[in-house]
C-alpha cells in the first residue's frame, strides 16, 4: 500500500524542477500532468497521459485520464498525497493539477506551475479553492481509515 506521507515526499522531491509544457523528466522539466505521471511512477504506478495535448486543454481531457487511471473520491475531501484537479485560468476546463499536503498545520498544493517556472508547493487558500473540480488518490493509496486507526 502507498503511505501518504510517501507519497508527499515523493512529490516534495521534485520541488524547484523547472516547468515546461508536456514536460516529463525530473532532471530537465516538468509540467502539471507530468508532476503527477511521474510521482506515481516513482511510487511504482505506470500512469499514461495524453500525448500532443495543448497548454490548455480542452474537453476536459484531464478528468477523462484521471477518470480511467486513479480513484476519485467522491466527497473531494483532502488528505496528503490525494490529488487536487482544478478550473484552468483561461477557460472553463479541468486543466491543471498537483498533490495534496500540509505544511505547518495548513493544507498545500505541490505542482508544476507555469507562472513561476518551476515545481512549487503553494498554500491552500481561496484562490485554488474557488477552482477545485475533483480529488482522486493514486491507486493502492492506504485508506484514511487505516491510516488514521
Amino acid at each position: 500500500m502507498l503511505e501518504r506521507d510517501h507519497i508527499v515526499e515523493v512529490a516534495r522531491s521534485w520541488l524547484g524542477v523547472p516547468y515546461r509544457h508536456q514536460g516529463r523528466r525530473k532532471d530537465r522539466c516538468v509540467d502539471c500532468v507530468g508532476l503527477i505521471i511521474g510521482v506515481g511512477q516513482e511510487l511504482g504506478l505506470q500512469l499514461i497521459a495524453p500525448v500532443h495535448y495543448a497548454a490548455s486543454p480542452a474537453s476536459n481531457l484531464v478528468l477523462k485520464y484521471a477518470d480511467d487511471q486513479l480513484v476519485r473520491v467522491e466527497n473531494k475531501e483532502f488528505a496528503p498525497g490525494r490529488i487536487a484537479i482544478m478550473w484552468g485560468f483561461d477557460r472553463n476546463e479541468a486543466q491543471h493539477l498537483g498533490v495534496i499536503a500540509k505544511h505547518g498545520g495548513a493544507w498545500t498544493i505541490i505542482h508544476a506551475f507555469s507562472r513561476t517556472g518551476k515545481v512549487v508547493e503553494t498554500r491552500w487558500d481561496t484562490f485554488w479553492e474557488k477552482r477545485l473540480v475533483r480529488v482522486y488518490e493514486f491507486p493502492g493509496t492506504r485508506p484514511l481509515e487505516a491510516a488514521n486507526g
